[in-house]
């Protein structure tokens, strides 16, 4: 849109919580040039444009990668935070703020494969597939586990229930997800 280098133009956030409960995501951007080029400002009344066209990289990776890649969303100047980044969740991160949509349930075949490396961690662990639900087996036990998207706030459980973990703890911290697997199996 500016025809500017990556590190021409800088950017953070920061997220804010009412006490009614109304979350707001504050997205700024800035010059890097100590007296500013006007780059930022620039894009002052462009924000749907920002948004449209940031929406086309992340949707149209020539690569057709899983998370990220150089094709669409690492570079030099973000190399620190490369494991971070996944375009997906930045879809699903751009949907809430601009429609306050959350990211809908994720289909049983990418809840399976999710929770397939499980069972190489720890062979006790076994995937059961029931009446289109999926079950974690461990000694013994059996309990009904549901992978959901990370934008998605876990679902209040009593101790019958199921187990609800984040697509994105499975994705990127398996020991996590595991952990956390592990505190509501008891």
């Amino acid at each position: 849109m500016l025809d500017i280098e990556f590190n021409e133009i800088r950017s953070g956030f920061r997220i804010r919580r009412t006490n009614s409960g109304v979350t707001f995501v504050d997205i700024y951007l800035f010059d890097s040039l100590t007296s500013g080029a006007g780059y930022s400002s620039s894009l002052e009344n462009r924000t749907k444009e920002l948004f449209a066209e940031t929406k086309q990289l992340l949707n149209s990776c020539p690569s057709s990668c899983e998370s990220a890649c150089h094709d669409c969303l690492k570079n030099y100047w973000n190399q620190q935070v490369h494991d971070l980044l996944d375009r997906f969740a930045a879809l699903q991160l751009i949907d809430w703020c601009q429609k306050g949509e959350v990211a809908k349930d994720l289909p049983m075949p990418e809840q399976k494969k999710l929770l397939a490396p499980l069972e190489e961690l720890d062979t006790r662990w076994k995937i059961v597939e029931k009446s289109e639900q999926l079950f974690l087996k461990k000694d013994g036990e059996e309990k009904l586990i549901v992978v959901h998207p990370a934008m998605q706030q876990s679902k209040p459980r009593s101790k019958e229930e199921a187990i609800y973990v984040p697509d994105l703890y499975l994705r990127y911290t398996l020991p996590l997800a595991e952990r956390k697997i592990e505190e509501q199996w008891r």
